[in-house]
């Protein structure tokens, strides 16, 4: 490693704890080098990028400074069971990381690097609760100062923008995706229905989907879902067609009483008010029944 990264690395840990530290050190080192193992699978590439499908992890193409990309899970059902990820090495999403991996803020090496959370989310201004929610880059070395990340190091080349949002989107969808999923196993079904896309309420009575909840949801009482991972794509509703460019997709794991785990994606578009907000139903003919069976 170069001595000007070890010092920035270093007058780093003055802003913040020991394990802030070691994490950042040992994600710099596994990002600046490959071991001659990867070097050798590299001459020997396949061509699925990250997220792509795949059958072994001889079809995942090798990037340097991406890690080993391997065949397996990426935490994405809706991706299929086998996907080319990392589970270190640089990233762009959360999809690009192995199972429950998260891609972390890069620095100067990558823009991310695959680690496990929790992992720093929030920048200057953003509110947080610790020093390890705040994420630095050089220049800017934050802590968490009056629940606002803050930069303790030559504050004046960071500008604190007016728009910025309390939370990240990211983690903004995260937590909406859970509220959602402790409405539905708690029966607040008519909350439900108001955290809905104002698109989705324009055609859906609420008696369609209190109704459906009602008589076919079958988690009722069961542990909430958690949101493991999120990535923002374009996203078609087929009940109506709509697009939106903008969409979060949150993985969730739900653990039953007996010991099952269920998986599935939620997909979250901003309503014009700015609230992450849900739509009910995924395709015409669902919606259609439901509505005519409890509307």
């Amino acid at each position: 490693m170069e001595a000007s990264t070890f010092d920035r690395l270093t007058r780093m840990a003055l802003g913040g704890s020991r394990r802030e530290f070691v994490r950042m050190l040992v994600a710099a080192v596994a990002a600046a080098q490959m071991t001659s193992d990867r070097v050798a699978l590299a001459q020997t590439s396949g061509i699925v990028t990250p997220g792509g499908l795949c059958s072994t992890s001889a079809d995942c193409l090798q990037q340097e400074m991406h890690g080993e990309a391997i065949c397996a899970d990426n935490g994405f059902g809706s991706d299929g069971e086998l996907n080319c990820c990392a589970n270190d090495g640089c990233c762009e999403t959360d999809a690009d990381c192995c199972g429950d991996l998260r891609c972390a803020v890069g620095y100067e090496i990558c823009p991310g690097f695959c680690t496990r959370p929790p992992i720093p989310t929030r920048a200057v201004g953003q509110v947080c609760t610790s020093n390890y929610d705040c994420f630095s880059w050089p220049g800017c070395f934050a802590r968490c100062e009056d629940q606002r990340c803050t930069c303790t190091v030559t504050p004046a080349l960071v500008a604190e923008r007016p728009d910025t949002p309390d939370i990240p989107d990211s983690e903004a969808a995260l937590a909406v995706a859970e509220t959602l999923s402790s409405l539905e196993v708690t029966g607040g079904f008519r909350a439900l229905y108001d955290a809905m896309h104002p698109d989705a309420r324009a055609i859906i009575p609420p008696e369609a989907v209190v109704g459906w909840y009602e008589n076919a949801f079958m988690y009722r009482g069961e542990p909430p879902a958690r949101a493991i991972k999120v990535r923002f794509i374009s996203w078609t509703w087929n009940v109506t067609g709509a697009t939106y460019p903008e969409t979060a997709e949150v993985a969730l794991r739900q653990q039953l009483t007996n010991a099952t785990v269920l998986r599935d994606e939620v997909r979250l578009v901003k309503d014009p008010f700015g609230n992450w907000s849900w739509f009910f139903g995924r395709d015409r003919a669902f919606v259609e029944e439901q509505i005519a069976r409890y509307g």
